[in-house]
């Protein structure tokens, strides 16, 4: 796609910026968003950021993750309008005919449920994703409306979710395909955060082949973009905390995705490569990393990791160097522009926390496999220690694991 220009609107203020095919391969959000509120910010003398917008519109259609590729949602308009708002003023009021909010939450997802469920197995995206969407929305913004919740836990729209998120090929992907897979991710994380129970009940179900999708998409983690594996990490996570997917049938087939897709990601956030990776990239997969090593966590706790095999040492080496990849990691070279210096913090941010979550991971393996590999990393972890706040056990734990391993010395 060449250079377009992009029209963005908030309050009375419009702009029209030009997005090159560089910027075009960009999060909508580091693309578009927030250089558009840099400029928002010096004319209105504010200080907003895009984490306070409560909308964003692309020509008329709710974006719900900004974090896709600028590319993908734009989807070829070549002049396309972007719209934003804090949602902070007074709502229009309703006429004394139309239904309550929550009741209008719970009638439109019901009439985009019976829209999905009457479509073919094999309908165009055209088809499903406008009725996906809607359920995308309101599993974020109406899921406390009376009604909402059992409309969407049903376990044919949970699975229906997870068939369209699972594409673990993205050359498959219609045109439109990655926007739509992505929000099918969404809404399939905001199902598990409103009653993990009950969808991970539907995806870890006998019949569900809900598991091993999700185990053959993690074996492609290089291959997914950012936007919808950042939503497979707190996903996979959310099944780790079911005993029926921790210990059941796929559970060493998920640990194994996790690991592999956890050596990916750990030497992506130490060694990013400039021709390939965008600063904001190396946040979003680092992001990703640390909810993986808080699922590896939750999996391995129910999985002997004793090191009397050769594979099972060779498994625990290979966590053991993606811990040592996370702890090595380092933002790269700040910018001076305002907005930039803001997204290095998330940046820096991002990877602190995959720093203190991949240390959950030495927890559960041998102490001594363990600290044989990372002793030369004694000083950077005690150092990482010492700027936690409000994180107790993580102190906790590690420490005894410190102190325990001064004795094999």
């Amino acid at each position: 796609m060449k250079s377009i220009p992009v029209f963005v609107t908030l309050d009375d203020v419009k702009l029209k910026l030009t997005c090159t095919e560089a910027l075009l391969q960009k999060a909508l959000v580091d693309a578009v968003i927030t250089p558009f509120l840099g400029a928002y910010n010096k004319k209105r003398n504010a200080s907003v950021a895009a984490a306070q917008l409560s909308s964003v519109h692309v020509d008329g259609r709710e974006v719900c993750d900004v974090s896709v590729k600028a590319a993908d949602v734009f989807g070829g308009t070549e002049a396309p309008t972007v719209e934003l708002s804090f949602g902070t003023a007074a709502p229009a009021p309703s006429p004394p005919t139309a239904l309550p909010a929550s009741d209008g939450a719970a009638r439109e997802c019901k009439d985009a449920v019976a829209r999905l469920l009457e479509l073919p197995a094999h309908a165009p995206v055209e088809a499903w994703a406008p009725p996906l969407h809607v359920l995308c929305i309101h599993s974020h913004d109406s899921c406390e409306a009376p009604g909402v919740a059992d409309c969407l836990l049903v376990p044919r729209v949970v699975l229906y979710a997870a068939q369209r998120a699972c594409v673990a090929d993205e050359a498959l992907l219609p045109a439109g395909g990655t926007v739509a897979a992505s929000e099918a991710a969404t809404l399939l994380n905001n199902l598990l955060k409103m009653d993990r129970a009950r969808a991970g009940g539907a995806l870890a179900g006998a019949d569900s082949r809900a598991v091993p999708d999700i185990i053959a998409l993690l074996s492609e983690a290089p291959k997914i973009a950012l936007s919808r594996l950042r939503q497979f990490g707190q996903i996979c996570f959310q099944l780790s905390l079911l005993p029926a997917v921790a210990s059941g049938p796929y559970a060493e087939a998920l640990t194994g995705a996790v690991r592999s897709a956890l050596a990916w990601a750990s030497v992506t956030v130490r060694y990013p490569s400039p021709t390939e990776h965008a600063p904001e990239d190396v946040g979003h997969v680092a992001a990703f990393a640390a909810d993986a090593c808080r699922t590896a966590f939750n999996l391995l706790r129910s999985i002997p990791n004793d090191g009397s095999s050769k594979a099972k040492r060779l498994e625990i080496e290979s966590w053991l160097s993606s811990m040592i990849d996370v702890l090595g990691a380092a933002p790269g070279p700040g910018h001076h522009h305002h907005h930039h210096h803001h997204q290095q913090q998330q940046i820096k941010d991002a990877i602190k926390e995959a720093q203190l979550a991949c240390l959950q991971i030495g927890v559960v393996l041998p102490v001594e496999m363990v600290y044989t590999r990372l002793q030369p990393a004694w000083p950077a972890l005690l150092a990482l220690l010492t700027q936690v706040r409000g994180r107790r056990q993580i102190v906790t734990d590690c420490l005894e694991w410190y102190l325990m391993s001064l004795d094999l010395k």
